[in-house]
């Protein structure tokens, strides 16, 4: 197994303990925080219902911990300033979403991410993510 898979599945692993052990607090100033913000329009567009019903909705650790994960990879990768990355993955996104395709902002990050990070693509210099999400959404098909 890769080493960042290992750590994407420990990272998910402990955010899943703390979820369902109750541990819901957020930390002072998380909510500033770029993964927490992706992880809340993720969460509030899984649930639009509820977020209309009830605006103090919050994501979970796991999401949000597993967004954090995903921008310090594509950052460490990638040429693009963070804000250029999370534009990006957003554009992306809703560009997959209007051809039909139902595909959460987690995933398509994920997504976004691991093609980005694929070496045998790339190779081993740090990559444009314009360029490397356009690949990824011109070949993006949904699994069967």
């Amino acid at each position: 197994m890769k080493k960042y898979q290992a750590l994407h599945i420990l990272l998910i692993t402990i955010g899943l303990c703390l979820s369902f052990s109750g541990l819901h607090t957020v930390i002072a100033g998380e909510e500033k925080t770029t993964a927490y913000q992706l992880a809340l329009l993720h969460t509030k567009a899984l649930f639009p219902e509820e977020a209309m019903m009830n605006p103090s909705l919050r994501p979970e650790n796991a999401v949000i911990t597993e967004f954090q994960w995903l921008l310090d990879s594509l950052s460490t990768r990638c040429i693009n300033s963070q804000p250029e990355i999370v534009s990006i993955i957003i554009s992306a996104w809703k560009l997959v979403r209007s051809r039909h395709y139902d595909i959460s902002l987690l995933d398509a990050t994920r997504g976004l991410t691991r093609n980005a990070l694929n070496k045998s693509k790339f190779g081993n210099t740090k990559v444009d993510f314009q360029k490397t999400s356009g690949m990824w959404t011109s070949q993006y098909k949904p699994k069967k």
